[in-house]
């Protein structure tokens, strides 16, 4: 199995990240997991540091404002094209976005490839990455029941 996992800036999202990719290596002693984040994230440092491979993408937090929204979407689409390239280079079997502002790009060029993508959120209430990508992959995965609700029918516990 190849596995891309995506997410990052923050340990809550890189730490359960880490957590799944020792599950599926546990699983499969083949699998072969590549992370992908950005250079100045706290997943820049960690992921390597347990051993796992780290792409790099153009990514930033969605602040809100007017004056936030051209930068924004200009990383949203670098990081675009470049998770695209990653994607093909690594072709991976599943797309895993664990929620923060580097999945968005991750797992939208994966959905945009028509290759399998899932989400996971670990907190009760979605972050934005997330609710924005939701309605875009096959499955949610969620921590907690009461988050369902505010995803749709697609979330599993």
């Amino acid at each position: 199995m190849r596995l891309t996992i995506c997410g990052g800036g923050t340990g809550g999202h890189v730490y359960p990240a880490l957590a799944l990719a020792r599950f599926a290596l546990q699983q499969d002693k083949e699998a072969q997991i590549l992370f992908v984040g950005t250079e100045r994230g706290l997943e820049s440092r960690i992921v390597p540091a347990a051993g796992f491979r780290l792409s790099t993408i153009t990514a930033r937090g969605y602040q809100r404002g007017l004056r936030q929204a051209g930068p924004v979407a200009k990383a949203l689409f670098a990081g675009f094209a470049q998770a695209r390239e990653i994607l093909r280079d690594f072709n991976p079997d599943l797309v895993l976005g664990m929620g923060g502002y580097v999945s968005a790009p991750v797992v939208m060029a994966a959905v945009f490839d028509r290759r399998p993508a899932v989400i996971h959120e670990q907190n009760a209430i979605p972050g934005l990455a997330n609710r924005i990508l939701a309605p875009l992959v096959s499955r949610v995965c969620i921590s907690f029941e009461q988050s369902g609700r505010l995803f749709s029918r697609l979330s599993h516990v």
